[in-house]
């Protein structure tokens, strides 16, 4: 993980690759899985994109 403006930067092919070895599930399932919990993320308002506002 990379620190950018003390900001925690993930790799997300590093954390797949992990999850790989770790649960030996396909790749397509776990960024799958991934990808929907960055959506949910997003809906419930925990993760806000870059210029977006916080009330939107």
């Amino acid at each position: 993980m990379n620190e950018d403006k003390k900001v925690p930067v993930l790799d997300f092919e590093e954390m797949v690759d992990w999850i790989q070895l770790e649960t030996k599930y396909d790749r397509d399932t776990i960024q799958h899985i991934l990808e929907m919990e960055t959506e949910w993320l997003k809906q419930t308002g925990v993760v806000i994109e870059e210029g977006e506002s916080p009330n939107e």
